[in-house]
C-alpha cells in the first residue's frame, strides 16, 4: 500500500490490484485539513437577479452560444473520447457502500468549491453540492468508478457514460452589457454528483502535495492556515502604486491546453513528491477531464482545452501549473533577476502582481515573462495590463487610484473609495439606502451586502463594524 501523504510508494500493484482497499487509500491519516479549504476567489461582483439569466429574457440564439463555445475551447491539440475494457464490477456489498459513505461524509466538507461564482440561487445549488444530498445510488455509483479510476486510471464505460454529462450554464457578466454579446457572458459547467464527488476526493489526495507551494509567491490560500487572507494580500498591495505592474492572463482557465496542463501538473506535482505518485495523479484528472461530454442546451460542445468552473480541483490545478511556470521562467532567467531581491511576485489563481525594487530589470522581467506565458498558450491581455506611470513600460496603461487589484481600490481616499464601491455595487443603491436595510435583520438584502462591503471595505474600517461605519463616515 502506498501513502500519498508521506510521497512513498510500497506496492505498486495497487493501481492494478481489483482487490484493492479503498478505505485504505482515502485514510489520509494525521494530514487532513483542520477545516475546509477556504474560498480562493473574491466576490468582486454583485449577484445577478435570476430573471437575468433566464432564457426569455435573452436575445441570443442558442447556436451563438454553442459557435462561441466550441471557438473558445478549440486546441490545435486534439484528443476523442477513449474507450476501454474494464468490465463493471456492480457486486458492492451494503457494508462497504456503508463504509465508504461515512469516509465520504467525515472527508466530504475539507474540499469546498473555491470562491462565489456570482451565479444565481438555483446554479449555485447545483455546483455546490452538499453530502446529505448524496442518493445511495450517488455512493454506490461514486464507489464503482472511484475504484475503477484507483485501480486502471480509467472507469468502464457503462458508468462513465452514466455520470459524465455536464450542463454548461450562462449569465451575463455585467447587467449593463449588451446582452447580445456572448462575450459578455460567463459559463459554469455543471457537473453529476459522482463527478463533483470524486473530483473532490482527488482533491484530498493532492492536499499534502500543495502545502509545499512557495506561499510567498502564491496567495491564493487554496487550504486553510496556507497563506495570509484575501484581505491582506489585497489591503497591502493597494497602499501604493509606486513600480507596481498588474498583468492580466485573457480568459486563463479557458485557456488551459491540455497538453500543457497534462506536461505542467505532472512537473509540478512529481517536484513536491515523486514521479510515481505524479504520474498516477495526473492520468487519473486528465481522464476525468477529458472523457467528459459537455452540453449546451441540447447541443453537444466540442471541447479541446480549457480547466472547467464548478470543479474544486481547478483552482488547484491552476496554480500548480502556474507554480511550474514560475519555476521554469525563474530557472531560465537566473543571474538576470531575482525574485524576493529585485522584486515582489504575487501570483492570485490568475492575477499577477509585481512590485520592482530594482527598476533595471522592468524590461526583461516583462518580455521574458509575457513571452514565457505565450510559450504555454497563455495570452497577455494588454489592454487590461497596468504598470505604474513612472515605469514607461510599453504597451501598459497607466495604473491609476481607481483601478482594483483583487477587487480593492488603490486609493485610501474614503470619498473616492466608497463611490467607487457603491458604482461597483450598483441596483441604483446610496449609502442611506444600504444603511437601512442592514438596520433591518430580516431584510432580504442583509446577507448579501454584508458579503460584499464587509470584504471591500475592510482596508478602511479596521476594527469598525461595517453598519457603524457607514453610519459614521457615509451616512
Amino acid at each position: 500500500m502506498y501513502n500519498l501523504m508521506n510521497n512513498s510508494i510500497t506496492n505498486d500493484t495497487i493501481l492494478t490490484n481489483n482487490n484493492v482497499n479503498i478505505e485504505e487509500i482515502l485514510v489520509l491519516q494525521d494530514d487532513l485539513p483542520d477545516s475546509n479549504l477556504v474560498d480562493g476567489v473574491v466576490q468582486q461582483e454583485q449577484q445577478i437577479n435570476e430573471e437575468n439569466i433566464l432564457p426569455e429574457e435573452q436575445n441570443i440564439l442558442a447556436n451563438d452560444f454553442v459557435n462561441y463555445l466550441n471557438s473558445l475551447w478549440a486546441s490545435e491539440n486534439q484528443f476523442t473520447r477513449t474507450l476501454n475494457d474494464i468490465v463493471l464490477d456492480n457486486n458492492v456489498s451494503n457494508d462497504v457502500l456503508e463504509n465508504f459513505k461515512k469516509m465520504v461524509e467525515d472527508r466530504y466538507d475539507s474540499i469546498k468549491v473555491m470562491g462565489n461564482f456570482n451565479y444565481t440561487n438555483k446554479l449555485e445549488k447545483e455546483v455546490r453540492l452538499k453530502k446529505n444530498e448524496l442518493s445511495k445510488d450517488d455512493i454506490k455509483t461514486t464507489y464503482i468508478a472511484y475504484k475503477d479510476l484507483i485501480c486502471h486510471g480509467k472507469i468502464n464505460n457503462v458508468t462513465m457514460n452514466k455520470i459524465n454529462k455536464v450542463y454548461i450554464s450562462e449569465k451575463i457578466k455585467d447587467s449593463n452589457k449588451d446582452k447580445n454579446d456572448v462575450r459578455n457572458y460567463r459559463f459554469i459547467q455543471v457537473h453529476s454528483k459522482p463527478l463533483k464527488l470524486i473530483d473532490r476526493l482527488w482533491c484530498l489526495r493532492v492536499y499534502g502535495l500543495i502545502k509545499n507551494l512557495d506561499t510567498s509567491i502564491f496567495k491564493s490560500n487554496l487550504l486553510k492556515g496556507m497563506t495570509d487572507s484575501t484581505i491582506v494580500v489585497a489591503d497591502e498591495n493597494t497602499k501604493s502604486r509606486n513600480n507596481v505592474i498588474l498583468i492580466d492572463v485573457e480568459k486563463a482557465f479557458d485557456s488551459c491546453d491540455f497538453t500543457v496542463v497534462e506536461d505542467l501538473l505532472k512537473s509540478s506535482l512529481q517536484r513536491k513528491s515523486n514521479e510515481a505518485i505524479a504520474t498516477h495523479l495526473t492520468k487519473q484528472y486528465m481522464y476525468i477531464l477529458k472523457e467528459r461530454e459537455l452540453f449546451f442546451k441540447d447541443k453537444k460542445i466540442n471541447y479541446q482545452k480549457g480547466l472547467p468552473t464548478g470543479f474544486p480541483s481547478s483552482n488547484m490545478v491552476f496554480s500548480l501549473i502556474m507554480d511550474e511556470i514560475i519555476y521554469r521562467w525563474k530557472n531560465q532567467n537566473q543571474g538576470l533577476f531575482e525574485i524576493g531581491k529585485d522584486f515582489k511576485l504575487n501570483i492570485y489563481v490568475d492575477d499577477i502582481y509585481i512590485k520592482l525594487f530594482n527598476n533595471g530589470i522592468k524590461d526583461p522581467l516583462v518580455i521574458t515573462l509575457v513571452d514565457t506565458l505565450h510559450h504555454y498558450k497563455f495570452k497577455v491581455n494588454f489592454e487590461k495590463c497596468k504598470a505604474d506611470e513612472k515605469l514607461d513600460l510599453d504597451f501598459f496603461t497607466n495604473l491609476e487610484e481607481t483601478d482594483m487589484y483583487l477587487g480593492i481600490p488603490f486609493t485610501r481616499d474614503i470619498k473616492k473609495y466608497s463611490d467607487l464601491l457603491l458604482k461597483r455595487y450598483g441596483n441604483n443603491e446610496t449609502y442611506n439606502s444600504i444603511y437601512e436595510k442592514l438596520k433591518q435583520s430580516d431584510h432580504t438584502d442583509r446577507k448579501q451586502i454584508f458579503g460584499f462591503f464587509n470584504y471591500k471595505f475592510k482596508p478602511l474600517m479596521k476594527d469598525e463594524e461595517l453598519i457603524n461605519f457607514i453610519e459614521k463616515h457615509l451616512v
